[in-house]
């Protein structure tokens, strides 16, 4: 029983929830070729756009490193790598917010949507703050990951759902535990993979040796 739970949790928590975000980011990538060609973008501007994706796609294949024993030692390399990708998308989001207003018109009113998406930008870069502090916490900081974890993926929830959450607020319409349900399971693969890519590996002391062993 023990094995069959724990060969679900490859399969559902980090194998297919990776695929998904890896499919979703290649099609991003094609969408953006398409645009590319027709709009005249440029190259900077269309891999930044990406970004976003590719962490969450970074985070699914540190989730998958980490249960193999033979590769959980690689799962620190891609996290650094991953908080590389993370300071260029804070930074990115903090330059164009700033651009924005500096050169918006004077006493300029922003629209409702303008307003929630300056909120969830300010959220995703709480997230990936954090986040990268969590990848650059080493794994005997057990506890202090696993808080970092759990903090990530709520401000993740909070900022895929602070849309509709406004929504339904402006017409008056209660929250629901539907409603909660309805957005985990819709952005159920960037859960997963935030919480168990983040998770600490546990580490158990042999004599003067410690032994790894890639379970969460």
């Amino acid at each position: 029983m023990k094995k069959v739970l724990k060969y679900l949790d490859f399969t559902f928590l980090r194998l297919l929830p990776t695929v998904y975000i890896a499919l979703t980011f290649c099609f991003g990538l094609l969408s953006g070729l398409v645009e590319l060609n027709d709009v005249e973008l440029s190259l900077p501007y269309f891999l930044i756009t990406n970004l976003y994706v590719l962490v969450f796609l970074l985070l699914g294949m540190v989730s998958i490193l980490k249960w193999f024993d033979k590769t959980v030692k690689f799962a620190k390399y891609a996290q650094y790598f991953l908080c590389f990708i993370v300071v260029i998308e804070v930074c990115n989001n903090l330059i164009y917010n700033y651009t924005f207003y500096r050169f918006a018109p004077y006493q300029y009113q922003p629209t409702f949507f303008e307003t929630i998406s300056w909120l969830r930008d300010e959220l995703d870069c709480i997230a990936l703050l954090v986040l990268a502090v969590c990848c650059l916490l080493k794994d005997k900081f057990y506890k202090t990951k696993w808080i970092f974890a759990i903090s990530v993926t709520w401000l993740f929830f909070v900022e895929h759902s602070i849309l509709s959450l406004f929504n339904l607020l402006n017409c008056g319409v209660p929250i629901t535990f539907r409603f909660l349900l309805e957005n985990l399971t819709g952005n159920f693969p960037i859960f997963a993979v935030s919480i168990l890519g983040l998770a600490p590996v546990k580490q158990e002391k042999v004599g003067d040796d410690a032994h790894i062993i890639p379970q969460e």
